[in-house]
């Protein structure tokens, strides 16, 4: 659904028993050419508001802000949020996989290090550093990034798709927190 079509369904959700032509006839009392097929065009997102228009609607649905008019998920695109996650996420795993071969590389020359006579004393703490894999990485982050004290259990795709659906009194922000454990308190 494209950003026109969210701001007219909100549009005509606030219109509610109010026709299309009375909202036609008070913006044209506010010296906007609009019709009826105007409102219709807007509701049904093959035009867009304009920022003016947005302004003078407010007074018109007894509104003080435009956000509440066109919502303040409107400011982002979810199209490119959602592209931003996806594009993170195979950055992640790019890096995951640079990280496995850094640690092959390091195992290589740690071996050819060790069978020298007078090896070096990196040696001593090669075991933490090339022993630590993406999945105790992983499992490393949420040790740090959820506190057990306030009782976070991790949530799950099947609860993902419960929040999508309404069966649970919860929203995406809630599913986030209780899946990264992110505080804001640890960056």
């Amino acid at each position: 659904m494209t950003r026109d079509e969210l701001i007219g369904r909100q549009l005509a959700r606030l219109r509610g028993t109010m026709s299309q032509k009375e909202l036609a006839e008070r913006m044209r009392d506010l010296g906007w050419k609009w019709s009826q097929s105007t409102v219709w065009s807007i509701e049904k997102g093959e035009r867009p508001l304009r920022l003016a228009e947005a302004q003078d609607l407010l007074p018109i649905f007894d509104l003080v802000s435009i956000h509440e008019l066109i919502g303040p998920s409107w400011d982002r695109n979810l199209a490119e949020l959602i592209q931003r996650v996806v594009n993170t996420r195979e950055s992640a795993l790019r890096a995951i996989h640079a990280y496995n071969h850094a640690r092959l590389d390091l195992a290589i020359a740690a071996d050819e290090e060790r069978i020298q006579d007078e090896p070096s004393a990196h040696l001593r703490n090669l075991a933490d550093v090339v022993g630590i894999g993406p999945i105790e990485l992983a499992e490393y982050y949420e040790r740090w990034a959820t506190n057990p004290s306030e009782g976070d259990v991790p949530k799950t795709r099947e609860t993902a798709k419960a929040v999508w659906d309404g069966e649970e009194d919860d929203s995406f922000m809630s599913l986030f927190f209780s899946t990264s454990g992110y505080r804001g308190d640890r960056g």
